[in-house]
């Protein structure tokens, strides 16, 4: 299907104000933007299910090890954990002393 030229243009002309440049009512000096609203909930439930598989690979861990079966599984779900975790406070770290 090929649009005619004056259709491009109609369609165009509708989309224009659509697309005017945003606005932003941010502070530039400000280091910090509170979330409120859905990026909070995202920080909130992505905080509460990071701490839930902190303690389920911990208590699993624990588990294994008591019971002599620690395999190579657990060692790659152990190291993942540990990087992770080290990957988020370094993130929390470069925001606090930049």
């Amino acid at each position: 299907m090929v649009l005619h030229p004056v259709c491009i243009l109609a369609i165009h002309s509708r989309l224009e104000p659509a697309m005017a440049t945003p606005t932003s009512d941010v502070d530039p000096s400000a280091r910090l933007i509170t979330p409120d609203g859905l990026p909070l909930a995202i920080i909130a439930i992505s905080s509460i299910f990071f701490m839930l598989s902190v303690v389920t690979v911990a208590l699993r861990t624990f588990i294994r090890i008591k019971k002599r079966i620690f395999g190579l599984e657990d060692t790659f779900m152990v190291v993942g954990t540990v990087c992770l975790s080290l990957r988020i406070c370094s993130l929390g770290y470069a925001d606090m002393i930049s």
